[in-house]
């Protein structure tokens, strides 16, 4: 990463490799529908940080469709300050429907940004049977696939 194209401009540089796993699996380049996704960052900063990355995933035309961190998603504050290291994030039960997809990577120093790279690596999500009926949903559904409930009443 540290040379990316993506990188913003005035960022530190501080991210230095993104690698995609999958349970166990690593590195990845694509994943089920449904499977598991994990975002490993190693970074080395010129001065110890506070960890946060942010993690933004994108449809084939640019439109984000869903992004986390641990600023927002409570529990995961690391408030121990460190120069260097890997930070994960995993995506359990990833509910992207069949098709490429980038990532937009953020890395920050407790609530700043230092580091941006947008369309840091892409990952293809394949077809799966997540309803267990061996149809999928047409694509006019949109990006995202999630499960439901039904319920019928004869009055």
């Amino acid at each position: 990463l540290v040379n990316h194209p993506g990188r913003a401009g005035g960022a530190n540089r501080s991210m230095t490799c993104v690698t995609l796993s999958s349970d166990n699996a690593q590195p990845i380049s694509a994943v089920r529908m449904g499977g598991t996704l994990s975002v490993n960052v190693a970074f080395k900063s010129a001065k110890p940080i506070s960890p946060v990355l942010g993690v933004i995933i994108k449809n084939s035309h640019g439109i984000a469709i869903f992004g986390v961190n641990n600023k927002f998603i409570g529990g995961y504050r690391f408030e121990k300050r460190v120069a260097s290291g890997l930070i994960s994030c995993t995506l359990n039960d990833l509910p992207l429907m069949p098709g490429r997809y980038s990532l937009d990577l953020y890395l920050g120093d407790g609530p700043q940004d230092i580091d941006v790279v947008c369309d840091s690596i892409s990952i293809e999500v394949l077809p799966a049977d997540v309803f267990g009926t061996g149809q999928l949903p047409p694509p006019i559904c949109g990006p995202v696939f999630w499960p439901a409930t039904f319920d019928l009443s004869n009055d």
